[in-house]
């Protein structure tokens, strides 16, 4: 009896213990397991949704890239002249669409259709990826197909995009696949009249190869559905992909075979839902704006499509699907170690009962053996303790590891709560500074929500569409400094599904922004520099003919006369077309320039005067140079351009007068001056500041300044090119050129140029006046174009020079083969079919060691110079050809002094 009562007493002891540690231990492991469960789906979600939006703002911005390609083309001022004289013009436009191509290797097909459906130019890819030009004879009829008929239907400037779908030939689709997407724009002449289309097939493929990229990075499987819910990109069946495009896959599609998954999908611009077997992340990309136009199509050859469509009809949804067994992976460990841990406990707990038991019924043993049981427990338990504060710690470290700025902000009253180390950062602002302030405060210093109708905020947009929203927003620094952001906003609910909370996620774009912007003003640029340089080296030797026959007739007249000054006009028109090449060819950066170690206040106290001169009195000229800036690596005559531009725009600025200041000085750039001029490297640099107290420029007509033929002048008061040849002639110097100004308040121009550590070039000056002379030397003339021969011989052959001449390489080494004479001077154009100027001479010069070479031409080539800088010991002319400074110039190579 009295063994019973003890063993009552001993598991009534065990139970007071075991129960309620157990109960205790076992809460503490279900907060831990439920918080891990729920942070594991939390991170697959936002990964999902963050991945396909991120594709979505991909393709929207590479469409945009190719519309403003298309809109170049379709505004071309070249394109009108084609229709008018479809001879050298469609010419022109075929090798402009061939070096476009060269470049822009995402498309198949690039060309132009007349009004009567005709193909009038056509680029195609060659199978090594090499431009063609299609002839004549090759170039089809396209009336009947439906993206001429849409894109004719078009206003100026309105865009046809066609659906993605598959390349059709001769009325088979084309093997292997080639996807692909056109881009057609009406062509209207300058009198408003519709004259035919420009179009753009763009290959596709690039597109759907980064969509199949994503199951790299995401470990989920995607597809692209059109509309129609037909597979573009269909990764769980390949075989269903294209549907639309064959008899028998017509019944393909997700509304046929999946009507529920389809049915959700559709319902909503984007979102994630779970069916049993995994989870679907969807968006909506609409590849149209609302201006563009689409159509239908019907995957027949030649067909005439059904019906327009506006852009909110037509869209793609991308759809990503993570499987079950990737989210079940986690959790089913986590549950594991949940039992595990569970398990031991109750073990634990279980063997310390009994022991607590047993000690009660030994009472020497009792204080003890309690006081044993009591150390162990604690000690485990501190344990366990500081395992769950290593796992908050861990996470804590993932989210302050992060390069996004991270904010978690109250709903009720905007107030941050938890940022991480990357905002901070980027706002440049310290914890307490943020946490317990509102959002909008921290980041706008504003005293209420953005609510401005182009800037949205992305938290009242989140808590608007209860749903994630990414936009791009701008911020501000602590110092005032803007930045552009990409923001996802997150919204977090509550047990009962209210939203309490919203995840701030944001990365800093300012930099992509700029590189944009940048990328395509240099584009712009480069265009029209390509097209200078292709037309400068014929243009040139046509003013050679003119200016240099000009000349010597003028020679021939003696006193004044009617004819003679008829003459004289011809001679000075021919100067000025030159000097409008050459100026050309500085925005192009394609002139060739003799570099000289020169200092910059020396030119501009040479210049002082005759620029006192020209701005008149009513404008004062104030000079502010520092005595000594060192010196610069520059041609000295281009910058007497650009001071004596400046100042010609100067004083237009000033009609009723005000003063024009020069300054310089040495300023030393670090790596953070690159937020204000963008591209510029740190070192020293000579600062030329010119200011005037003018009318100054608005943020408009600063932003097009530099682009030629831009003039903010009437009719017939200018070209158009001061500034931008200033622009070629700074970058060309490897400088850089930077404009302030506000209307009424006048213009600043900061002109930065590498410092150089060279000593200055003393020029040579000559008091004596030159004349022509005779001479009995032989000079070998080449030259593609027969009459720049021609004008040179006649130049030289009544100062008694023997001339040799040819218009091609082979010619000429035939000609120095047969020679048994000595060749004193070779004179070439750089520029020739078959072999360049610098090959021919280096042939030649191997026979004939003591020759002399000078080069002759309209724009630099890397054959004779270095980005334009002549290369030392190199003679050099350029063209349009002068006879008197041929002359001089030839005199002086086969005298030794050059």
């Amino acid at each position: 009896m009295t063994k019973k009562i003890l063993t009552w007493q001993s598991s009534k002891n065990a139970l007071f213990v075991f129960l309620p540690f157990f109960i205790l231990t076992s809460s503490v492991l279900w907060t831990f397991y439920h918080f891990e469960m729920k942070s594991k789906k939390t991170l697959l979600q936002i990964q999902a949704s963050h991945t396909i939006n991120l594709q979505q703002s991909s393709i929207a911005k590479n469409f945009n890239l190719i519309v403003a390609d298309l809109l170049f083309f379709a505004n071309y001022s070249q394109m009108f002249a084609m229709f008018e004289n479809s001879g050298p013009n469609k010419q022109h436009i075929s090798n402009d669409f061939s070096l476009f191509s060269r470049g822009a290797k995402i498309y198949d097909q690039v060309r132009i259709i007349n009004a009567d459906g005709k193909e009038g130019v056509r680029v195609n890819f060659s199978a090594d990826k090499v431009p063609v030009v299609v002839e004549e004879e090759s170039l089809q009829v396209k009336k009947d197909r439906y993206y001429f008929q849409d894109t004719f239907s078009l206003n100026k400037n309105e865009i046809f995009v066609s659906p993605l779908d598959l390349n059709i030939e001769h009325g088979e689709i084309e093997k292997p696949l080639k996807p692909m997407i056109r881009f057609g724009s009406p062509i209207f002449d300058k009198k408003g009249q519709k004259r035919g289309i420009v179009i753009f097939n763009y290959l596709a493929a690039n597109l759907i190869k980064d969509i199949k990229k994503l199951k790299k990075s995401s470990s989920s499987q995607c597809m692209l559905l059109n509309s129609d819910s037909y597979w573009l990109v269909n990764q769980f069946a390949p075989k269903l992909e294209w549907g639309f495009m064959y008899e028998t896959g017509k019944n393909s599609t997700m509304k046929t075979m999946e009507p529920k998954i389809w049915q959700k999908i559709k319902a909503d611009d984007s979102g994630q839902f779970s069916n049993g077997n995994g989870l679907y992340s969807f968006t909506t990309i609409y590849p149209l704006h609302e201006s563009w136009k689409s159509s239908t199509g019907t995957g027949k050859a030649f067909a005439p499509s059904l019906t327009n469509k506006e852009a909110e009809e037509y869209f793609w949804k991308l759809v990503l699907f993570l499987p079950d067994d990737l989210l079940i992976t986690g959790p089913v460990k986590i549950r594991i170690t949940y039992i595990v841990f569970n398990l031991l406990a109750f073990i634990f707990l279980a063997v310390a009962a009994v022991l607590f038991a047993q000690a009660r019924l030994a009472e020497q043993k009792a204080t003890k053996s309690l006081h044993q049981s009591h150390t162990e427990l604690e000690t485990r338990v501190k344990a366990r303790t500081a395992e769950l504060e290593k796992a908050k710690k861990f996470s804590e470290t993932i989210t302050n590891s992060m390069l996004d700025a991270i904010a978690i902000i109250n709903v009720d009253d905007f107030t941050i709560q938890q940022v991480n180390p990357a905002f901070l950062k980027a706002h440049e602002l310290v914890e307490p500074e943020v946490l317990g302030k509102t959002c909008y405060e921290v980041t706008h210093n504003l005293s209420s929500p953005c609510t401005e109708p182009d800037h949205f905020c992305p938290l009242l947009e989140a808590l608007e569409e209860k749903e994630t929203r990414i936009v791009e927003h701008i911020h501000f620094k602590a110092d005032g400094r803007k930045i552009f952001e990409e923001v996802c906003a997150t919204p977090i609910k509550n047990e009962s599904g209210k939203i309490v909370q919203v995840i701030h996620l944001s990365r800093d774009i300012t930099e992509r922004k700029k590189l944009q912007e940048q990328y395509l003003q240099a584009q712009k640029m480069e265009s029209v520099g390509r097209l200078v340089g292709g037309v400068a080296h014929d243009f040139n030797n046509l003013l050679s003919i003119i200016i240099g026959y000009s000349e010597l007739v003028i020679l021939e007249f003696s006193g004044n006369s009617l004819e003679k000054e008829k003459v004289k006009a011809i001679y000075q028109a021919g100067k000025k077309a030159a000097g409008l090449t050459r100026q050309l060819l500085a925005f192009s950066r394609k002139q060739v320039m003799e570099m000289k170690s020169v200092d910059i206040n020396i030119i501009i106290d040479n210049l002082a005067k005759m620029i006192g001169r020209m701005i008149g009195e009513d404008v004062k000229l104030i000079l502010h140079n520092k005595s000594s800036v060192g010196n610069i690596k520059a041609d000295p005559t281009q910058l007497e351009q650009i001071l004596i531009n400046l100042s010609v725009n100067a004083k237009d600025a000033m009609p009723n007068g005000g003063s024009l200041i020069f300054e310089t000085t040495i300023v030393t750039l670090d790596a953070d001056y690159d937020l204000q001029i963008p591209g510029i490297a740190s070192g020293s640099y000579v600062l030329l500041t010119v200011t005037d107290t003018g009318v100054g420029m608005t943020k408009s007509v600063q932003k097009n300044i530099f682009e030629p033929f831009f003039t903010t002048k009437g009719k017939g008061r200018g070209t158009g090119l001061g500034l931008s040849t200033i622009y070629g002639i700074v970058k060309q110097h490897n400088g850089h050129i930077y404009v302030y100004s506000e209307p009424e308040k006048g213009t600043v121009f900061k002109i930065y140029f590498p410092q150089s550590s060279e000593p200055a070039d003393k020029e040579k000056i000559s008091t004596k006046q030159w004349t022509p002379k005779q001479g009995t030397e032989t000079i070998l003339v080449v030259d593609d174009e027969p009459q720049i021969v021609k004008i040179v011989t006649d130049c030289m052959l009544p100062l008694g020079y023997k001339m040799l001449s040819a218009s091609d390489p082979e010619k000429t080494i035939e000609i120095s083969k047969n020679s048994k004479d000595k060749i004193d001077l070779l004179l070439t154009d750089v520029i020739m079919p078959k072999m360049n100027g610098r090959k021919l001479a280096e042939v030649l010069c191997s026979e004939r060691p003591s020759m002399k070479v000078v080069y002759m031409s309209g724009y630099t080539d890397d054959i004779i110079s270095h980005h334009g800088f002549l290369k030392k010991g190199i003679h050099y002319i350029t063209k349009p050809l002068i006879p008197s400074q041929l002359i001089h110039k030839l005199q002086d190579v086969l005298d030794g002094m050059e």
